[in-house]
Formats: C-alpha cells, sequence, structure tokens
C-alpha cells in the first residue's frame, strides 16, 4: 500500500472500505469508498513505470488547471500527490456517478442511447464555454513525431503521418484526449469526466469523433464492443439513420469539410497511439483501408464491402 494511501485512511474519521482495480499500463488503482456510500469517496492511482510516471505526473498537471472549474463540470480535484522519476501516486476526488454503456443498433435509428450521449455532448459544449482556449499543448504535432516509428508496423501510417505533416492549422480548443463513455459518469442527467492524462490543444470536434466512435453497436445478433471496424466503416462513411444522425451531432461545431477531415484523421492517429496490442491492430486495418481510398473526409460514402 502506497504511504499516501495509508495517510488517506489514517486520517478518515470513518471507516474506509478499499477496492482495487487490476494494474494497467503499470498503474494500479484503488478505490476509497465510505460505508454504504454508492460512489468512491477518492481515487488512488500508482504509478510503477517511467512512462506510467509521466502519464500519471500529466494527469496531475491536468487537474490542477481544471481545478476553478471542477465542481461545475464534474472533475475530480488533487487531494495529494507524490512523484520521484520511478515512482508516483495520485489521490483525487472521485467522480460521482455509474457507468453506462452508449448502445446504438447499426441498422437502425437511434435509440436509447441518444440520452447519455446527449448528456456527454453537452458535457463537451459545457467544457469548450467554459475552459480558456489554448490550454494543454499541440497535441498535433506530438501525433506526427510519436507516428513515426509505427509505419515499420503499418505501411499505412506513414500516409496518416504525411496527410497530417501537409494539413492546414485551424483553431485548437481544450480536449480530453481520451473521451469515451469508460471515462465518464453519469448520475441523473448530469455527466462526470475523469482520466485527464491527455488534456492538450487540439480540433473541437476531436472528442466528438473519438465519442461517437467509442459507442458499442449493435449488429448481427451482438453488441460489438469498439473498436470494430464494420461498425467504424458504417457510422462515417454511409448513409445509414445513425450515420446521418451522427454526422448532425458534428454539424453545430463545424460543417467545413477541410477541417472534419483534418480533425477525423488526427482523431484516428491518436487512436493507433493509445490503442493497447490487442487493438491497435484493428486501428491498422482501419488506417490501411481509409489509406487505399485516398483518407477520404468522413461522410463520404464508400462500399459496404471493403470493411469486412
Amino acid at each position: 500500500m502506497h504511504k499516501l494511501v495509508a495517510a488517506a485512511l489514517a486520517r478518515s474519521p470513518d471507516r474506509i472500505s478499499l477496492a482495487t482495480l487490476g494494474g494497467r499500463k503499470g498503474v494500479a488503482i484503488t478505490l476509497g469508498y465510505l460505508d454504504s456510500a454508492k460512489w468512491p469517496a477518492w481515487v488512488a492511482k500508482v504509478a510503477h513505470t517511467s512512462e506510467a510516471v509521466l502519464k500519471l505526473a500529466k494527469e496531475h498537471q491536468a487537474l490542477l488547471a481544471l481545478a476553478p472549474w471542477a465542481e461545475e463540470l464534474g472533475v475530480p480535484r488533487v487531494l495529494d500527490w507524490q512523484c520521484d522519476s520511478t515512482n508516483a501516486c495520485l489521490l483525487t476526488s472521485a467522480v460521482a456517478g455509474r457507468l453506462v454503456r452508449i448502445i446504438f443498433r447499426l441498422a437502425g435509428e437511434p435509440g436509447s442511447g441518444s440520452e447519455h450521449l446527449n448528456a456527454a455532448l453537452s458535457w463537451l459544449e459545457r467544457f469548450r464555454r467554459t475552459i480558456p482556449a489554448g490550454g494543454g499543448g499541440p497535441a498535433r504535432e506530438a501525433a506526427i513525431a510519436a507516428l513515426a516509428p509505427l509505419k515499420e508496423e503499418c505501411g499505412a501510417v506513414a500516409g496518416l503521418r504525411s496527410l497530417l505533416e501537409s494539413a492546414a492549422e485551424f483553431a485548437a480548443a481544450p480536449s480530453h484526449g481520451d473521451f469515451w463513455y469508460g471515462n465518464l459518469r453519469f448520475d441523473g442527467k448530469r455527466a462526470g469526466v475523469f482520466d485527464w492524462s491527455g488534456l492538450a490543444a487540439r480540433s473541437p470536434l476531436h472528442d466528438i469523433f473519438k465519442l461517437l466512435t467509442s459507442c458499442c453497436f449493435e449488429y448481427g445478433g451482438a453488441v460489438k464492443t469498439p473498436p470494430d471496424v464494420a461498425a467504424f466503416g458504417s457510422i462515417w462513411f454511409s448513409a445509414t439513420p445513425l450515420a446521418r444522425y451522427f454526422r448532425e451531432k458534428i454539424r453545430p461545431v463545424s460543417d467545413d469539410q477541410a477541417e472534419l477531415r483534418t480533425a477525423f484523421y488526427h482523431f484516428l492517429a491518436e487512436s493507433i497511439l493509445i490503442a493497447g496490442p490487442s487493438t491497435r491492430g484493428i486501428w491498422y486495418k482501419i488506417t490501411s483501408i481509409l489509406e487505399r481510398r485516398g483518407f477520404p473526409a468522413p461522410g463520404s460514402l464508400l462500399p459496404a464491402g471493403i470493411w469486412t
């Protein structure tokens, strides 16, 4: 047990029960629950590798930057922090609410998934209005640099990198970076968001692309978890009712085709970079299909058969 966790237990006047989540990319997560509470009182993340320490330090800095708006936006507050070169612990308040998988029928009309999707999109709109522009750092340049060694694993990555290098610059805004339902909690109609290590300046479209792509989609008698090649092709490159519905969710943010294309492929690049070993191959397959089609803008109509 890290000493910050022990200290949190010692200073609490109430009994706290602990729940430990499995280690993930060098990070162990412990949740502290007050007796009979529905949600955790606090969350402790302990990083054990240099890469994980760096990522946790980024989250710490992001939460400090967001602290003035933490209550309004449902963002964790930093309770304690300790860091050295090989070990770090970040203790934060927890985000109240329950995990909700946002599910849509791929071939049908938008249904029950719309309620929580709209709550998440409303949160994003409030986030863009609240947080000053220019926060974080230039994420696209970092993504371009990080893609370079991956072209040995997937030749299409070289084309993706060239596209981003030559693309025009557009206005950037603070962006969460990994805005999917797994990093959201819903308490009634209120959404809260955690896991802020990816805070940076990106297109305001980036988090919307991430959210929509990361929904679960029901087809073929099963609910498919993201990423899924066939679902990706259907929601971004077809004329189904769901694809049209998603495009309407994007339109209020930007209808500029050049900006849509650049933001979409920046999103694709970051999806490759943050993917684990079990999903990176799926993103490579998607990238390869799109490269063969000249990296079309989302909303272009492509044959359904290319995604199988």
